[in-house]
């Protein structure tokens, strides 16, 4: 069992540049890019006036961050890029989510010089907003920080003269390597591999639901269940009145190849028609970098889990902190609130999509075959006790 103590971690993130972003206004941004670290206080780069391809170089350091081995699993590294307005409400132009604990599983737990593709959720899912390049990287009680020199950076626009065969050049390829010796340089877009997939979050049905104190029906909650996955958020419609909803409902999430965000975060909550919605439980309880709610962990499977039946497990109701009175309740959950039969699929897809959408039901097949095996064990030794040796 994980000891969920609580750790303390520095993460440092340095933002270099963005390349041909979207304009907002009048064919032109004035980009700037907030950076969020798991529940610490945002930061942000300077804003550059009317430029699609601006030039940072700025660092940026989280230091102190006290976190369990939960909280490392399902923390995220935000990067978002606005156009700032000056009197109304900044435009979003992309972002992208790194995840804390696939950063940190990394070889020397860093990304250095990643291009990020920034996606829009209003916009296409598939459809670029712009590239932004970053380098990132975390430690723990006992880690280095990664040293890099000059010469480490890598080439983004190929600008080496080796091999340039200026005999086989177009006209215009010819001017343009011209313009470029003279340092009149046309910014192009980064190389960057990109394979699509598309991911499937699959929610069947949920059985054996605990009653929460206070709520109608004998305290039965109105359960949904909700997807995190790339720094995209989603969630099942709510059912109450039964301790055995039915959902048959999939989450999609497009996601890219490499994975810089593995995680995919499943909660359950009570849907209030009062107040905030009230936390019901994980999925699963402790998370690990190889278990099933991992991106590539799925892939490496042949991207298809089959249906199972996930425990839920939380802090007691009696025990919660409830209209500002603090309770004692353990760290982890220890009550056992019920289950809800989940499946993935992480699919190779050239258009993939984000939305909530109906799924066909799934038979539970384990049930089906212990009561058919009970049925096969009760006529054989029936008719053994019917048979006279």
């Amino acid at each position: 069992m994980i000891v969920d103590d609580k750790k303390e971690y520095l993460l440092q993130a340095s933002v270099i540049e963005a390349r041909h972003l979207k304009p907002k206004d009048a064919g032109m941004s004035n980009p700037m890019v907030v950076i969020t670290c798991g529940n610490l206080q945002q930061q942000a780069t300077e804003c550059i006036q009317a430029n699609l391809s601006p030039c940072w170089n700025q660092t940026f350091t989280f230091a102190g961050m006290q976190l369990t081995h939960t909280e490392l699993q399902n923390a995220e590294l935000k990067f978002e890029v606005f156009s700032k307005n000056r009197f109304k409400q900044n435009d979003l132009i992309g972002q992208f989510s790194v995840g804390l604990s696939t950063l940190y599983n990394n070889s020397n737990h860093e990304y250095y010089q990643v291009w990020l593709i920034l996606l829009n959720p209003d916009e296409e899912p598939d459809e670029a907003q712009g590239y932004l390049l970053v380098n990132c990287f975390i430690v723990g009680p006992g880690d280095r920080p990664p040293v890099h020199d000059a010469n480490d950076a890598q080439n983004q626009d190929g600008d080496d003269d080796e091999d340039v065969n200026i005999d086989a050049m177009t006209f215009e390829e010819l001017r343009a390597y011209q313009e470029k010796k003279q340092g009149i340089i046309v910014l192009g877009k980064p190389m960057v591999a990109r394979k699509a997939f598309q991911l499937s979050c699959y929610i069947f049905k949920a059985d054996q639901l605990c009653p929460i104190g206070g709520l109608g029906d004998d305290g039965k909650p109105t359960l949904f269940v909700s997807a995190r996955a790339i720094g995209l958020v989603q969630r099942t419609k709510p059912i109450g009145g039964t301790v055995a909803p039915v959902f048959n409902e999939k989450m999609l999430f497009p996601c890219y190849f490499p994975f810089l965000n593995d995680k995919i975060i499943l909660r359950a909550w009570h849907a209030s028609k009062t107040g905030p919605d009230e936390f019901f439980g994980n999925l699963p309880e402790v998370p690990s970098p190889n278990d099933y709610f991992n991106i590539s962990k799925l892939v490496s499977l042949g991207g298809r889990i089959p249906a199972k039946w996930i425990n839920l497990y939380s802090i007691p109701p009696k025990e919660r902190n409830k209209l500002g009175k603090k309770k004692k309740h353990p760290r982890e959950g220890t009550y056992f609130m019920g289950r809800i039969l989940i499946s993935f699929a992480v699919l190779a897809n050239e258009k993939p999509k984000v939305a909530t959408v109906p799924t066909n039901p799934f038979y539970d097949p384990e049930t089906q075959a212990y009561r058919l095996f009970c049925d096969i064990y009760e006529v054989k030794y029936l008719k053994e006790d019917q048979i006279d040796i």
